[in-house]
């Protein structure tokens, strides 16, 4: 059976989901994936404010703690007007770290910044496929280059109703099993 990994940059996720303007049900999302093989690890990676500071992703974050979701999180920090909470570098090592453990990893995100790591773990033997959002008013939600490097990519707009709070379950994915680039 095939061993899945579905990892989710917080922040470039919640900006597709803005886009088509759903809210993701992260227990459809695991279910939607487990149709295709054993999902043996969920992580979300996001920047969270300091405690002491209200945010609503908070909630989110909880929840997805209760439901049996790895939480990869770290304090912003502020620069002036500025606020800063990449997340890359932590996707990147939980990615290798999990090569030897996995076949496929799902990648909620469209930052061309991982098209390196995709073209890593692939030379490791684990496929790469990218869920996300092409574009929006004509601009580029997903990168180009990251979109070439991955072995399928999965339009956001066309599953939404199969992992959006409200939707359906859905059918076996078959775009896991070739090439779909």
């Amino acid at each position: 059976m095939k061993r899945i990994a579905i990892f989710v940059d917080g922040s470039n996720f919640a900006a597709a989901c803005n886009t088509v303007g759903l809210r993701p049900d992260y227990d459809k999302i695991v279910a939607y994936f487990r149709a295709e093989g054993d999902v043996v690890g969920c992580y979300y990676f996001t920047a969270l404010p300091p405690k002491e500071v209200h945010s609503p992703l908070r909630q989110v974050v909880d929840r997805l703690t209760y439901n049996g979701w790895r939480l990869v999180t770290k304090e912003t920090k502020t620069y002036g007007t500025f606020t800063k909470g990449n997340m890359d570098i932590e996707i990147v090592v939980q990615a290798f770290r999990m090569c030897e453990h996995i076949d496929d990893i799902i990648l909620f995100s469209g930052d061309g910044d991982f098209r390196s790591m995709v073209e890593e773990v692939q030379s490791r033997g684990v496929r790469v496929h990218v869920v996300s959002v092409l574009t929006r008013d004509e601009k580029n939600m997903t990168s180009d280059e990251l979109r070439r490097q991955v072995d399928s990519f999965i339009d956001l707009a066309d599953i939404k109703d199969k992992i959006m709070l409200g939707a359906k379950s859905g059918p076996s994915l078959s775009f896991l099993k070739n090439r779909s680039v």
